[in-house]
């Protein structure tokens, strides 16, 4: 699997999309209303794989204690969701999170 980061995933050019998140997902990617339907909560370990507007989004969450080690379960979660479909991956770095994108980079850029 191909994997890269990005800081716009509507414009990432990519098989799937990924997002890890501690709360909201980011407005742009218009999925807040399929995760609420879903029941997804962003807790740490969690992920679950949707289809927005001819788009594959994988939305990980981070939980409440955002570190390093949350953004190696994400990626980790993501990992498992993503490796069957195969093709590539596009990681949106979040300024917004704790740890800076180069740090968040450092784990979502990893899949076996």
């Amino acid at each position: 699997m191909d994997v890269a980061t990005a800081s716009d995933l509507l414009t990432a050019d990519a098989d799937l999309l990924a997002v890890a998140i501690s709360t909201e997902p980011p407005a742009e990617l218009g999925v807040s209303a399929l995760l609420e339907a879903e029941g997804f909560r962003p807790e740490a370990g969690a992920a679950t794989l949707l289809q927005h507007q001819d788009r594959r989004i994988v939305v990980a969450g981070l939980g409440e204690e955002v570190d390093a080690d949350a953004f190696r379960s994400a990626a980790a979660a993501v990992a498992h969701v993503a490796w069957p479909i195969g093709g590539s991956l596009a990681w949106l770095l979040d300024e917004s999170q704790a740890l800076t994108a180069e740090e968040q980079a450092r784990f979502e850029g990893r899949l076996p």
